[in-house]
């Protein structure tokens, strides 16, 4: 009877053992999980945060330089502008000058 009283003992022992690591995993599976989601949702939080930043930043970046493209655009037609103006009097000049050298030879 002491044998079997022993036996049922240590049963109950173990038993207790196995539902205790049991509940101690269940445990710790839950706070692992609880803790998954909750540093999931920050990240999520920050990558939203850190997109609409880049967003930001990328349309500013477009706006400066379509503002220089612009600007450049601006300057490149006055200059070119400003060419086709003085063209005909360079050529004009040119034509002078040639016609000019042109006589002194042709009085040498």
């Amino acid at each position: 009877k002491m044998e079997q009283q022993f036996t049922e003992h240590r049963l109950l022992i173990t038993n207790t053992k196995q539902e205790i690591t049991q509940s101690l995993k269940t445990y710790i599976d839950e706070q692992c999980n609880k803790i998954t989601t909750d540093v999931n949702q920050r990240f999520t939080v920050h990558d939203t945060k850190m997109e609409s930043g880049q967003k930001a930043l990328k349309e500013e970046l477009i706006n400066k330089f379509e503002s220089q493209l612009t600007s450049f655009t601006k300057n490149t037609d006055l200059k070119i502008e400003n060419l086709a103006n003085e063209l005909p009097l360079t050529i004009k000049h040119q034509t002078e000058q040639t016609i000019k050298h042109n006589n002194e030879e042709l009085e040498d």
